[in-house]
């Protein structure tokens, strides 16, 4: 296979793998294989080799800040993202746990959400203005369609959904970089670790509690943080429905009805998943659905 080879080469030849992420960090259209190669380095060879390809793949972006043809919210963006895979990329090679990894996600968007409200107060109004903007220039598309009140209560939690984002998206790349990574040496071991991400109950606690708070006192900070605590909640529910679905017969026909469902009826799903999320590190759903296969 492609992938195979490609892979090989780049653990075994560690001068042309940083020459070629930085190659690539130069072109915009493979960024997110650049990320993909740094999380699959760091996974397999380590911090040290991971962390100077971390910096390879960032170089051309401060270049391009330095030479002012990247204004600041893009380098620390790309900052914050890279680097957010190489962190989770290290929390995986060290626990082996992506139940740990997607909890320690939630726990470096918590400590980022605060900085940036700290260094910058007035982040919500900042966001109240873009947003307004832009509701008022796609207004004709969408008529009356969107509440009058739609952009202050985005504003409250938009920091929070940015952040949610890149880790999403971090999470991602660091599954598919964990999938070469088992073509590679381990076949077949991905799945078993995706279909058993189950969360702490101290975490559920910790984020139970901050919701409770960030209901009653509609303080913005804590609003703000809910988005990036749901996450884990939601990779969890889709690590069972998962499960589940390698029970059934057609198992990916189930899964690309799912999906479909998903796209269709997002808001209801994604609360759903973040429900059973919870559920399940309580209950242990996985036990009840096969016990056989969970009997100690």
């Amino acid at each position: 296979m492609v992938w195979q080879r490609f892979g090989n080469y780049l653990l075994n030849n560690q001068r042309s793998m940083l020459l070629i992420v930085l190659i690539l960090s130069v072109l915009p259209v493979v960024s997110s294989l650049v990320a993909i190669i740094v999380a699959l380095v760091t996974l397999r060879k380590g911090w040290q080799l991971g962390g100077a390809a971390l910096i390879a793949s960032l170089c051309p972006r401060v270049l391009v800040f330095l030479l002012g043809d990247l204004n600041v919210f893009l380098l620390l963006t790309a900052l914050f993202s890279n680097v957010l895979i190489w962190v989770l990329a290290l929390i995986l090679r060290r626990s082996l746990s992506w139940a740990v990894v997607v909890q320690s996600a939630a726990g470096i968007g918590f400590l980022v959400l605060l900085l940036v409200h700290w260094i910058y107060p007035g982040i919500t109004d900042w966001w109240l203005q873009n947003l307004t903007a832009d509701v008022q220039q796609a207004q004709p598309l969408f008529g009356s369609s969107l509440p009058a009140d739609f952009p202050a209560r985005t504003a409250r939690v938009a920091t929070g959904i940015q952040l949610t984002a890149f880790s999403a998206l971090s999470l991602l790349w660091l599954v598919l970089a964990r999938w070469w990574q088992a073509v590679l040496f381990n076949p077949g071991q991905l799945q078993s670790e995706l279909h058993n991400v189950r969360l702490s109950r101290s975490f559920v606690l910790a984020v139970a509690i901050v919701l409770l708070i960030a209901l009653l006192s509609h303080n913005g900070i804590m609003l703000d943080v809910v988005p990036v605590l749901v996450l884990p909640a939601i990779a969890a529910g889709l690590s069972l429905m998962h499960y589940f679905a390698a029970t059934k017969k057609y198992a990916i026909r189930w899964l690309v009805g799912f999906y479909i469902v998903i796209v269709v009826l997002f808001a209801y799903l994604v609360g759903i998943l973040f429900a059973v999320g919870l559920v399940d590190s309580v209950m242990n759903l996985r036990a009840r659905l096969n016990p056989k296969k969970h009997e100690v």
